[in-house]
């Protein structure tokens, strides 16, 4: 499972390509043990990051909040040249917003690297 190659992808964004969490855990969610990003996260690991996102769109509803706050772990599937010389490598970014206190699994967010 590599998001980008997944027909279940729900979108493009200008960050990559996003799979909602209910989609995550109803189709891919079985087949996780067997993907390139557990095997990243299994022996490479993660890393945490946050951001406040203006006017940030809620992929399931649409609705726009005037600034969330999202919490990333971001898993260095694959390194640059690590697939083909040249290739930048790809990462994937296991989304969360903050509700009550509580983290929520909104999504994953695919990308290349920086």
């Amino acid at each position: 499972m590599d998001c980008p190659d997944c027909p279940e992808v729900d979108g493009f964004t200008k960050d990559g390509a996003y799979l909602p969490a209910d989609v995550f855990f109803f189709i891919t969610s079985e087949f996780f043990t067997k993907s390139p990003i557990y095997k990243a996260l299994s022996t490479r690991g993660y890393t945490f990051t946050s951001a406040t996102i203006k006017k940030y769109k809620a992929p399931a509803t649409g609705n726009i909040a005037k600034d969330t706050k999202v919490y990333d772990v971001w898993v260095d599937t694959y390194l640059p040249n690590q697939l083909a010389k040249g290739h930048k490598g790809t990462g994937h970014s296991f989304r969360f917003v903050k509700i009550n206190g509580k983290f929520k699994f909104i999504g994953l967010l695919a990308s290349e690297r920086n």
